[in-house]
Parts: structure tokens; C-alpha cells; sequence
């Protein structure tokens, strides 16, 4: 015949002296039997390791709550990054565009630059043709003809 849950039997354990008096003591000062003591504390290791893994499934749920929110807010940032790009180009002179121009194709950032006189002299070479590029129609050509 098959037991119910609700059964009790008896058991047999095997344990070290050390802990039986340890489980001894402890059911002395709960005023418990040692059963009781050990079925008390078995039943509680249950109760821990179901709670365990629920806030296991609580942390995991958060984190991955979490990493969404990072990857939405990363992916936000980096649009506004190209946003702010986009309109400080929009609003760049002629001057700041030619500029920026000059050091992307340099591979260096203009602070890195400053005071190196073979930069400085293709710098001003770069923008001596681009002044030349820009001018209208001059006296020059009126003269020519």
C-alpha cells in the first residue's frame, strides 16, 4: 500500500556525534524533541531554497530588465550623438566646415596640431586655395580680357 504525503515514518540517519549534540542543544532551548528540532529545520532548508529561487528568478528578471533599459538608452544616446553631429555641421561656417575637413584628412585633432609649422604651413596652403575657390569674379579677369 502506498503511502499518503501526509504520513509520518520513521527514519534511520546516520550523523556525527558533534551534530547530535548540536541538534540536542538546539531542541533544548526551543523546548522541542530532537524529532521535532530536525523536521523543523529540514522543513525550513525547503522553505529557504523555494525562496532562493524566487528571488533568483526576480534577480534574473531585473537584470534582464536591466540590460534592456541599458541597450534602449545606449541606442537613444548614440542617435542623439548623430543628431548633434548632423546640426553642429548644419551650422558650421564655411570656415569651421573647411576646417574640420582639413584635420579629418590630417587623422589628428586640432589640438594636436597646434604648433607643429609643417601643419601650420599646409593649413594655410589648404586654406589659401580655398579662399582662391570661393573668391568672385576679380579685377584679375576683367583684365585679362
Amino acid at each position: 500500500m502506498a503511502r499518503k504525503p501526509s504520513d509520518t515514518v520513521q527514519l534511520n540517519l546516520r550523523f556525527s556525534e558533534g551534530l547530535r549534540r548540536r541538534l540536542e542543544r538546539a531542541a533544548s532551548v526551543n523546548k522541542e524533541s530532537m524529532n521535532t528540532e530536525i523536521v523543523e529545520r529540514l522543513e525550513e532548508t525547503f522553505k529557504r531554497d523555494e525562496e532562493n529561487k524566487a528571488l533568483r528568478e526576480a534577480l534574473q528578471n531585473t537584470q534582464s530588465a536591466l540590460d534592456t533599459t541599458r541597450q534602449l538608452h545606449f541606442d537613444s544616446l548614440k542617435e542623439l550623438a548623430v543628431e548633434l553631429r548632423e546640426l553642429r555641421q548644419n551650422l558650421e561656417t564655411p570656415y569651421e566646415r573647411a576646417t574640420r575637413k582639413f584635420y579629418e584628412q590630417k587623422g589628428k585633432v586640432p589640438m594636436g596640431l597646434l604648433g607643429d609649422p609643417q601643419i601650420e604651413r599646409e593649413f594655410m596652403e589648404f586654406w589659401k586655395k580655398q579662399i582662391e575657390a570661393m573668391q568672385p569674379i576679380t579685377d584679375k579677369e576683367d583684365e585679362s580680357k
